[in-house]
């Protein structure tokens, strides 16, 4: 009797263990994901003209402060302006500043809560910072958020950091590499399988006939994949992403 009733505890604790695992891994499961990006994700222009990014924040909780340090290659661009977003700042009166080295290749801009704090910080998703770059010449360079770059919360008392995942963004305008990375950005999408590899395939003729040296066909080959992005406008793709890949793709058309 004994050797019964140990054993029913036993399954009992083991059942409440388990039971408290599954609700636990769940929990962990539904926590959204900080992330820090860069938007647009490819960005393009020709040597002379100037492009902007926004550095924006998806699904942070709390934010009181933030830091971003941001890398790119500067024989290739010049940072001419960094403004702050409206996301912190809508939420309270902030302090920003900002530190641009075209010579070294970085801009460093960070914005915080004017004391005394608010009692509750920024919630959600949007705009930290717009940077805008020229363009000095043909080529390629990673927009990095490189070491220094920081959110924070105010908790108890005392500044605590909030983990994030960064997202990089990308300037070139080298037509081969934009058609790859677009494919690539395409990839990425939540789609169905039919209208993603409608538009892949596209550029991958198109890219393959630039690697051939046969621009005229590889210019009919955008057209033809600006026309299937408006075919699918509404349907398969949303405003922004059709908007989207149309600007991209005349943009390609432009270089070549």
């Amino acid at each position: 009797m004994k050797r019964k009733t140990a054993s029913r505890t036993l399954l009992t604790l083991l059942l409440i263990s388990m039971l408290t695992l599954t609700f636990n891994i769940q929990s962990a499961k539904a926590e959204p994901v900080t992330i820090l990006s860069v938007y647009p994700p490819l960005s393009t222009a020709l040597v002379g003209e100037n492009f902007t990014i926004n550095v924006t924040i998806t699904d942070v909780v709390n934010l009181y402060g933030w830091q971003v340090n941001i890398t790119f290659n500067p024989n290739i661009l010049n940072v001419e302006s960094a403004v702050e977003g409206p996301f912190l700042k809508q939420v309270y009166n902030t302090f920003y500043m900002k530190i641009i080295d075209n010579s070294a290749g970085y801009v460093l801009a960070m914005s915080l809560f004017m004391p005394p704090f608010p009692p509750g910080g920024a919630n959600g998703s949007g705009v930290l910072a717009s940077v805008t770059f020229q363009v000095k010449v043909v080529g390629s360079t990673t927009i990095h958020f490189s070491e220094g770059t920081k959110l924070r919360t105010w908790m108890q008392g005392n500044i605590q950091p909030i983990s994030y995942m960064a997202e990089d963004g990308f300037f070139t305008n080298l037509p081969p590499e934009i058609i790859q990375r677009l494919t690539e950005t395409i990839e990425t999408w939540n789609l169905a399988n039919g209208a993603k590899n409608s538009l892949t395939s596209k550029l991958h003729a198109a890219y393959c006939s630039l690697d051939r040296k046969n621009q005229n066909a590889s210019l009919r080959q955008l057209r033809t994949f600006i026309n299937q992005v408006e075919a699918l406008r509404l349907k398969k793709l949303t405003r922004e992403q059709a908007d989207y890949l149309i600007t991209e793709a005349q943009r390609i058309i432009d270089l070549i």
